[in-house]
């Protein structure tokens, strides 16, 4: 093939030979020589030299300046040495020493080559051609190369598509980017495993700088799971977390770090007035310590303490089988039964009910629940933690895990270590539940609009309920959830396009011309865009993505924010999805197939079998989900709840975290209420 065209090299039949590759009789190629410049022999099938205007290549004359001798020749007629080309076109490597016998153009052995410095070796091209799919030339150490695309520039990981430099180059990322959307340091967007984590000079930004772990500087943290550093919560100055928990120093001077894991020194940054209970605080360094922080001034083996001066006085011991001394300065083994302090070992010297023993024991209070007897007619004044008074006697809490429980046993105030009071005051778990962010030791509700927050306010959603999409703030962190289709969502959408059905929502599949979807908005896929997502753009739509963007749709979604988070959890080399949240398999074109309405993720043989809903949803006995808000006899449901779990007992109203007057109704997406 000369270009387009279709050549003989060799004629099938004796006494005829190429000319403009087309065979012709020996008797009409009168500019067909053998080598040497002898005439031809009369069953000669190809040329040896060729004459006047006209050159040898693979065994036939060409003429200059004419077709298709044109399409492998730049010289307009023939000049200098007759029988030779002395300028050959983009795609031919120019032999500048050959003579009449030679052929003086070889091709480069890179179709997609325009400038070769030698023939028939793919890795010899200096310039790729400016149109087509591979323009990008990957050059080796001798200064040549290859020509790729940009999807297989990237693949390889560690090289990026420089559109901006002449001639276009597939080029290396500095030496720590594992991939990269430029050459300096500061461009890469995702790091090899020697400093793994990718510093970003903004949230928007989706480049940065390769750092080890305390590279992340004050105020951020190196996630391990994203391998980004990434920004502490508000109250903290440094952090090993996200949440408000993971303080190692506070933002306002007037704050102290309450220590909760002594471990790692992380904790909450509080009021000095809240280092109480399991805390005592320590002026100089401006944190509360655990009680049994020896090292600082408390006392070996103890749970709760004060600091009513400079002493630590210890009030509980973390054993039932130690006690602490009167003076509260130690915990003793102390066996006695309702002791509540002993001066030595198993010689106790107060009971709990405020008096001293009688005959080396306490009595026990009537109620076996009762933390507190004291008086002479033995009724009890304050019950054990998880019971609460009522009418002298101590009656327990209902929910499971409550500490104190006062106005009525089925509501919580305060729930036991380590776990946190839900907004319904219902329920005391290890995690908010859906539609909720951690306050301290208690679980305050988002915003009516969101799924999930960080904290309260309407712009600072971080996942919506079915029916809403994420329209994202600045920050790329947090967004405000608006209803699917509509404003951001539908700008830029070709009509009866918003039809991908993600996470319960429906998102634009195709965009207008010079748009594509970028998590679900459709987006202008400028330079910048390409180098964030990797979305290699036709038609409106992605056909490639790359780094922590996966293809879904017609899309490319970041699988560590919303949707994109509910749909993928891992990535594979071809920038698909390799793993989905909802339990099922990944399918044939590579996206992540739906479970049934309403339902996050279900059984992989059988995906109308779901085993977790959508958020404003329960599970049912059908493996179903139904609305938190809805009646389905025998459980009943209940007005603007916005999460919860069926009853225990598999009968009566279901078990509410979170309820309020709602903005969007998650069991209905086509009410805006």
């Amino acid at each position: 093939m000369v270009g387009e065209v279709e050549v003989c090299t060799e004629c099938k039949n004796t006494g005829n030979v190429p000319i403009n590759g087309q065979c012709t009789t020996v008797a009409n190629a009168a500019n067909c020589k053998k080598v040497g410049g002898g005439e031809l022999d009369p069953n000669a099938q190809t040329c040896g030299q060729c004459t006047d205007a006209y050159f040898l290549y693979k065994g036939g004359c060409y003429q200059i300046g004419q077709s298709p001798g044109s399409l492998i020749c730049a010289d307009k007629q023939a000049s200098g040495t007759t029988g030779t080309c002395k300028a050959c076109v983009e795609g031919y490597f120019t032999v500048s020493s050959a003579t009449a016998t030679q052929d003086s153009c070889v091709a480069c052995g890179d179709e997609n080559c325009a400038t070769c410095t030698e023939g028939t070796t793919p890795q010899k091209c200096s310039k790729c051609k400016a149109a087509g799919e591979k323009l990008y030339l990957k050059k080796e150490s001798s200064g040549t190369g290859t020509c790729v695309s940009a999807v297989e520039c990237t693949a390889a990981g560690s090289y990026f598509p420089d559109s901006t430099s002449d001639p276009k180059e597939c080029k290396a990322c500095e030496a720590t980017c594992a991939t990269c959307a430029g050459a300096a340091a500061s461009q890469c967007t995702s790091c090899k495993t020697d400093k793994p984590y990718l510093k970003k000079d903004s949230p928007t930004n989706p480049a940065g700088t390769c750092v080890a772990a305390d590279g992340c500087g004050d105020g951020s943290y190196a996630d391990t799971s994203s391998k980004e550093c990434k920004a502490c919560h508000g109250d903290c100055a440094a952090c090993t977390g996200a949440l408000e928990t993971d303080c190692t120093s506070c933002q306002e001077s007037s704050k102290y770090l309450k220590v909760l894991d002594a471990e790692n020194g992380s904790g909450q940054c509080v009021a000095p007035s809240a280092c109480t209970g399991t805390h005592f605080p320590v002026t100089d360094d401006k944190k509360c310590y655990l009680c049994n922080t020896a090292n600082k001034g408390g006392v070996t083996d103890c749970q709760t303490c004060s600091k009513p001066e400079a002493t630590v006085v210890c009030s509980a011991c973390t054993t039932d089988t130690n006690k602490p001394n009167v003076a509260g300065s130690a915990c003793v083994a102390c066996s006695v039964a309702n002791c509540a302090s002993c001066d030595n070992a198993n010689v106790c010297a107060l009971c709990t009910n405020g008096q001293p023993p009688a005959g080396g024991a306490c009595p026990s209070c009537a109620d076996k629940n009762c933390a507190d007897c004291t008086g002479g007619d033995g009724a009890c004044k304050a019950c054990k933690e998880g019971y609460r008074l009522s009418g002298g006697a101590c009656e327990q809490c209902t929910v499971a895990s409550c500490k104190a429980c006062a106005g009525s046993k089925d509501v919580c105030e305060e729930c036991m270590q380590d776990t946190v009071l839900s907004p319904s005051k219902l329920a005391c778990s290890a995690t908010c539940p859906v539609g909720s962010y951690t306050s301290g030791a208690q679980c305050l509700p988002c915003d009516a609009s969101c799924a999930s927050c960080d904290t309260e306010g309407p712009a600072k959603c971080k996942s919506c309920y079915p029916g809403y999409v994420l329209s994202y703030a600045a920050d790329g962190a947090t967004g405000t959830c608006i209803r699917e289709c509509t404003g951001a969502a539908a700008a830029g959408c070709e009509s009866s396009m918003c039809n991908a059905k993600i996470a319960g929502s429906s998102y634009c599949s195709k965009c207008v011309a010079g748009q594509a979807p970028i998590n679900g908005i459709c987006t202008s896929v400028t330079r910048s865009a390409r180098d964030a997502t990797g979305c290699a753009p036709s038609g409106g739509q992605c056909t490639a993505c790359t780094g922590e963007y996966f293809l879904q749709f017609g899309g490319c979604y970041e699988k560590t924010k919303f949707p994109g988070n509910a749909v993928c959890t891992s990535i594979g080399a071809s920038g698909k999805c390799s793993a989905c949240v909802s339990g099922q398999a990944v399918a044939g074109d590579g996206t992540c197939p739906s479970c049934a309405d309403n339902c996050e993720t279900c059984a992989a043989s059988t995906p109308s079998q779901c085993t977790k809903c959508f958020a404003g949803f329960y599970l049912n006995t059908a493996k179903g989900c139904t609305p938190c808000s809805a009646d389905s006899a025998p459980i009943t449901g209940i007005k603007n709840c916005m999460s919860c779990d069926p009853p225990s007992s598999t009968q009566g109203a279901v078990t509410c975290y979170v309820t309020q007057d709602p903005t969007v109704d998650p069991t209905d997406p086509s009410v805006n209420k």
